[in-house]
């Protein structure tokens, strides 16, 4: 059977051994298991081009996951928001859920 060797951070590694020790399984079985999971059932791709939304949610995914660019993007893109229209975002936000 062929092999994989792949460097997880220390937490990654410390989240598989909890999960491993949960299921009464090694690390391994743990890694298959969630590839399989991962790979079953999968929807198929939207011919669809993603919304915003699902942009900036992915972008925040790979971002949370340490990934650079998805950090900057998602800065760029907060930088790129002007300060005045968020607040009076926020506000009217504020001023519609108090009259519900």
């Amino acid at each position: 059977m062929p092999m994989l060797s792949v460097r997880l951070p220390m937490r990654t590694i410390e989240q598989l051994d909890s999960l491993a020790a949960e299921r009464g399984i090694t690390r391994t079985r743990v890694v298959r298991q969630l590839l399989d999971a991962g790979l079953v059932g999968r929807p198929a791709p939207s011919s669809e081009p993603p919304t915003e939304a699902e942009l900036v949610a992915l972008l925040s995914e790979r971002a949370r996951a340490g990934n650079v660019s998805a950090i900057r993007s998602l800065l760029t893109r907060e930088h790129l928001t002007d300060p005045r229209e968020r607040a009076i975002a926020l506000f009217q936000s504020m001023v519609g859920a108090g009259g519900s």
